[in-house]
């Protein structure tokens, strides 16, 4: 009985864990947006970061079944750091990526997760002028030691 206790326990103070925080999009300030498409075959999960240096304050964008897609705004003008998660059901991998870039006021982006078995792939493309789609360069970051929601997910 105690055992069980200290199970509920442990799983309640983990709550953030098991129902992570949902993304809200700014309601004041630049922003931009961001189209995340899942391109591959598995699950994609999607987070962005409230504090961008420090990867903290990590809230769910959204779950993704293969070939769906969701746009969020964003803050724009500063660094966003963001987060996907493709699990290989069936195997032992897994991608797990924390990425930032600096998106433009009123920009539009696309973010596409690809299936790729070997490795993580992943493109994003600045789609504001559909004329002139630009790739866009984004910086991974190493993954910090993170136990839920408000640690750090990244080390810079």
């Amino acid at each position: 009985m105690r055992r069980i206790l200290l199970l509920v326990l442990l799983a309640s103070s983990a709550g953030c864990a098991i129902f992570p925080i949902q993304y809200k999009e700014p309601i004041s300030g630049s922003v931009a947006s961001i189209r995340f498409k899942n391109e591959s075959s598995q699950p994609v999960t999607t987070y962005v970061f409230e504090t961008s240096h420090a990867c903290t304050g990590r809230r769910k964008v959204g779950d993704l079944a293969p070939n769906a897609e969701v746009t969020r705004k964003v803050p724009a003008d500063a660094d966003l750091t963001f987060q996907y998660f493709l699990d290989r059901k069936g195997t032992n991998q897994y991608c797990l990526v924390n990425l930032r870039f600096s998106p433009k006021g009123e920009g539009q982006y696309v973010f596409s997760a690809v299936d790729d078995p070997l490795f993580c792939r992943w493109i994003m493309v600045d789609v504001t002028d559909p004329a002139r789609p630009a790739k866009v360069s984004l910086q991974k970051l190493e993954r910090g030691k993170a136990w839920d929601e408000n640690s750090a997910w990244c080390q810079e």
